[in-house]
């Protein structure tokens, strides 16, 4: 029994072309960030397995991604959305709607360094992954209703992705201030015989924005 997991960064938005910092904060997708999350979904079509689960968080940013992916895969059969706080982008406390400029650099500094180290009035690395704990939870006990395979669809944030793949890899909390996530990234983790550690298939597969689609 194998266990799929299809994580996906949402595309780009009017405050990551002004660099500023989102958090839980929300702004529109760029004509950029929708075209290329439409070459996204038809780059999903040509590849992707049956889906058993479609989740998706519950910001703005996410659900217009997810939105304009299952436009492109309308002749796929997919099951329907579902919102989930859970998988939400980190807390970025005070300094949301900022840009790195404003941040105070020894802040800066140890939010890049140390995963345990909040956001003032906002989350750490490790909060989110406590988070991303509790999804995998949720996740596992779904597959159990799958006997063969389970696929799970996944439309997040950055943050929350590394500080997934963290969790689903059981690298612990550095993994996610070593790893990449850009805009309309795509990541697929599999795990083998129901175990709750996965491996990487594939991580910031940006494929699709070089391609003729």
């Amino acid at each position: 029994m194998s266990i799929e997991i299809t994580l996906i960064r949402h595309g780009e938005t009017v405050f990551n072309s002004e660099k500023r910092i989102q958090g839980k904060l929300d702004s529109p997708l760029t004509d950029r960030g929708r075209k290329s999350t439409e070459r996204l979904g038809r780059y999903l079509k040509t590849w992707m397995e049956p889906v058993d689960s479609w989740y998706v968080s519950p910001l703005g940013r996410a659900q217009e991604t997810s939105e304009i992916i299952r436009h492109e895969l309308k002749d796929v059969q997919i099951p329907e959305p579902r919102t989930e706080n859970l998988i939400r982008e980190i807390d970025c406390g005070d300094y949301e709607g900022k840009t790195d400029i404003h941040m105070n650099q020894e802040v800066r500094k140890r939010l890049r360094l140390e995963p345990d180290f909040p956001y003032p009035g906002g989350e750490s690395i490790v909060d989110v992954m406590k988070r991303g704990e509790s999804f995998l939870d949720k996740l596992m006990e779904e597959s159990k209703s799958f006997p063969k395979k389970y696929h799970a669809v996944v439309v997040s944030h950055g943050n929350f992705n590394r500080s997934f793949g963290s969790v689903l890899t059981g690298l612990g909390p550095y993994f996610a201030l070593r790893v990449i996530q850009n805009n309309t990234a795509v990541n697929q983790l599999i795990s083998v015989d129901r175990h709750p550690v996965f491996r990487i298939l594939n991580w910031n597969d940006t494929t699709h924005i070089r391609m003729k689609l």
